[in-house]
């Protein structure tokens, strides 16, 4: 959840998988209504400024990558009118006892003469803060 100002996107809040989320070693399921419920709760108390962005996810094996699922993954949320987001982002961190790292990838649309191309492309992470409440 965030807002974009200028060329940045904002990360204000991070909703959790939720109560009821199935968790396996290659594949993760949400509690999709309770994810809907927080998304709703974050928005209305922003006065609709916080925004759905993207999803995000953790690669426990150490590995910072994009794969074909997590980019299945935003084609579908591009493509949902309920999420209302064109151009979503994924969120990966990934590492193990040594560390922890951050990635983050943009999906955005292209024209190519006639065709509309989607293009997944890294972004830099400016700054990361943690706070208590995350």
């Amino acid at each position: 959840m965030g807002y974009c100002a200028m060329d940045s996107i904002v990360i204000t809040n991070i909703v959790g998988p939720g109560p009821k989320a199935i968790h396996k070693p290659s594949s993760f399921i949400p509690d999709h209504d309770w994810q809907l419920e927080e998304i709703s709760k974050i928005y209305s108390s922003s006065s609709r400024m916080h925004t759905y962005l993207g999803d995000w996810h953790s690669h426990p094996s150490g590995e910072l990558y994009l794969g074909w699922r997590d980019r299945r993954t935003l084609n579908k949320i591009a493509n949902c009118r309920h999420a209302r987001i064109a151009s979503p982002i994924m969120l990966v961190v990934a590492g193990d006892n040594n560390g922890w790292k951050l990635g983050a990838w943009l999906l955005t649309k292209e024209k190519f003469f006639n065709w509309k191309l989607n293009k997944i492309k890294s972004l830099h992470i400016l700054e990361f803060y943690r706070t208590a409440e995350h």
